[in-house]
């Protein structure tokens, strides 16, 4: 029978270094989880992302638009002034009471928008998605008188209980970049 001495090669691990690189293990596997793991964005990304979700696949690197009328209950989508697709269902779950957008003097003011083709239908919302792939910038307040924010670029969808803290917000981001 061969005992093993204390003084032989032995390659084995000790308990204290497998303990060890568990432990290792274990940390980078959490640090790589927070890394990899999609940012939870506010609940108005799902809602948003709606819009350009729906335009994408008719998007061919030009610029295409969604008009929706009817009180925002059917919506179509161009493509430079041609018709692509129609009697779209409103593509958000909530009731439109207003749309604004900034005017030249960078306020936040109600925005109208042109009946396309002499029509008659009065237009509720217009979202255009752009060959760069930059987006209306938009405020859409719904009948409980919140508002979501589209933002024109890859920036994230915001959400605010009133137009009035809408309105707040980019004051204070205006003040900022004054500063």
């Amino acid at each position: 029978m061969s005992t093993i001495s204390p003084n032989s090669n032995s390659k084995a691990f000790t308990l204290i270094e497998m303990i060890v690189v568990v432990i290792l293990v274990g940390i980078i596997y959490a640090l790589m989880l927070t890394y990899l793991k999609p940012k939870r964005e506010n609940i108005s990304l799902g809602i948003a992302s709606k819009l350009r979700a729906l335009l994408l696949p008719y998007w061919n690197h030009s610029h295409i638009y969604l008009i929706c009328g009817n009180r925002c209950k059917s919506c179509a989508i161009y493509d430079n002034n041609s018709l692509i697709a129609k009697d779209i269902p409103f593509p958000l779950n909530i009731k439109v009471k207003g749309v604004y957008g900034f005017d030249d003097s960078n306020r936040l003011e109600s925005k109208e928008f042109l009946t396309p083709f002499l029509s008659d239908e009065k237009i509720c919302l217009r979202y255009d998605l752009y060959p760069n792939k930059s987006s209306s910038e938009l405020f859409i307040e719904d009948e409980n008188g919140s508002v979501l924010y589209f933002p024109p670029y890859f920036n994230t969808f915001k959400s605010f209980t009133s137009l009035q803290s809408a309105k707040d917000h980019f004051e204070d981001i205006k003040m900022e970049l004054s500063r």
